[in-house]
């Protein structure tokens, strides 16, 4: 590849367009030959698809032995990211913490990691026979969501098995919650651990100095990255990053044991290019998105019998930092949620009772209006029963504070940011 490498440039996308410029005929798999061999599938896809999904040949480069395209896309990446070693993962970030877990243990070690982990560190136990010890993470049993691990419970894990080879943590969880990720690698750097990170969900972290710290800064020594979860790449495209003191040629071993040897072209152009526009607009995008979740955040709580989380929760340890682009929303009743609705939507009242400001025109009173009778538990009320007008008042009610989810809902999708929303209980990742 001629030229120097600068974050500007996509070295996969670029052997992509010469490869279609040299008009070549393949006599290769794939067997759809670029759709003229499955119709049906060129006229769902089109033909600008199935033109690149390709097989590896020497312009392409090969996935499980890279020597030109894509081992640049990769340094590229891995300068991107602040790493030592970029990895392109087809398939998705289970595979990638899977050759994490792969890479740091074997059978009988031991391997310090939280209750809430993904089902792919689960299952890579299973495959190498590796040990887990298992850090409870503390809940939020209002909100019923999972938080981080605290460090004090990291640290007697490591003194009730100080030969444990690694520790694995979420940064962050599925619902935006950080551990104290740079006191824990502290930790476990000062007895010989390893520090896993599975970031599925904070490709975002690495681009914008408003939120967490990632785990490449903070000196993991391994991240698996799910680029398509916010990064724009396609579904299953990845990366599994190394630090320093990784060898990265075991790591690549490790990797070619599961991986599959027909690399999608799709998926790791889409890869390049979205590292790329990460580079050099991340920052801005981000900027972008926190405005708007923020501003969402502040219309669903002005409503309501909602509650959208954010830096409110943080204490500092099972709660280190919050990730602000992440828009989860949970039901609150009349008396919020411990009392940490933000202070901007409270109001106090002459007799002392912290209740919800409600927008104007907007009250959402559970209190029957003066002369309507409950019905008793259990039972049946009859309409025909309540005061004139109740039920179209309640009706419109209503609609207008479901019209303003819906307005929040609707700006937000046109921007690309998604939304969350907290089950009655906690979930897995």
């Amino acid at each position: 590849m001629g030229g120097y490498l600068t974050q500007d440039r996509a070295p996969i996308l670029e052997a992509l367009e010469r490869m279609k410029r040299a008009r070549l005929v393949p006599f290769d798999v794939p067997g759809h030959k670029r759709g003229r061999g499955n119709p049906e599938l060129r006229d769902f896809l089109g033909e600008k698809c199935l033109d690149v999904d390709v097989n590896s040949m020497k312009m392409l480069d090969n996935l499980c032995h890279p020597v030109s395209v894509i081992r640049d896309a990769e340094k590229l990446a891995a300068e991107a990211f602040g790493a030592a070693h970029a990895f392109f993962m087809v398939g998705g970030t289970t595979s990638a913490v899977q050759a994490m877990v792969l890479t740091a243990v074997g059978r009988g070690d031991k391997i310090i990691m939280p209750r809430n982990v993904h089902r792919s560190a689960i299952n890579a136990l299973i495959l190498c026979g590796a040990v887990p010890v298992y850090v409870n993470p503390q809940m939020d049993h209002t909100l019923g969501i999972s938080l981080g691990m605290r460090v004090e419970e990291v640290k007697d894990a490591i003194r009730r098995h100080p030969d444990a080879k690694a520790v694995l943590a979420n940064n962050p969880t599925y619902y935006g919650i950080c551990s104290n990720l740079r006191e824990i690698v502290r930790l476990a750097h000062e007895h010989g651990m390893m520090v896993l990170a599975d970031e599925a969900h904070s490709t975002h972290f690495y681009f914008n100095d408003k939120l967490p710290v990632s785990a490449m800064a903070a000196g993991a020594d391994m991240a698996s990255i799910s680029m398509h979860k916010s990064g724009g790449s396609l579904t299953q495209s990845s990366m599994l990053l190394c630090g320093p003191n990784v060898n990265a040629g075991y790591v690549h071993q490790v990797i070619n044991i599961t991986q599959t040897t027909s690399g999608s072209y799709l998926l790791l152009s889409s890869l390049d290019i979205s590292r790329r526009n990460l580079a050099l607009h991340g920052q801005e995008i981000f900027d972008k998105v926190i405005r708007l979740v923020e501003y969402a955040r502040d219309e669903i709580n002005a409503i309501g019998d909602y509650y959208a989380y954010s830096r409110e929760l943080i204490n500092g340890d099972s709660v280190y930092d919050f990730d602000t682009t992440k828009l989860s929303i949970a039901p609150d009743g009349p008396r919020g949620h411990r009392g940490l609705r933000p202070a901007a939507r409270r109001v106090r009242h002459p007799d002392g009772v912290r209740r919800h400001r409600e927008p104007p025109g907007l009250r959402l009173s559970r209190r029957p209006p003066e002369g309507h009778r409950a019905p008793r538990r259990g039972a049946r009320g009859d309409p025909a029963q309540l005061p004139q007008g109740f039920l179209e008042d309640a009706q419109g009610r209503v609609h207008r504070a479901g019209g303003r989810l819906r307005s929040a809902g609707g700006i937000l999708r046109r921007e690309g940011v998604a939304a969350h929303r907290v089950d009655s209980g906690p979930r897995l990742q």
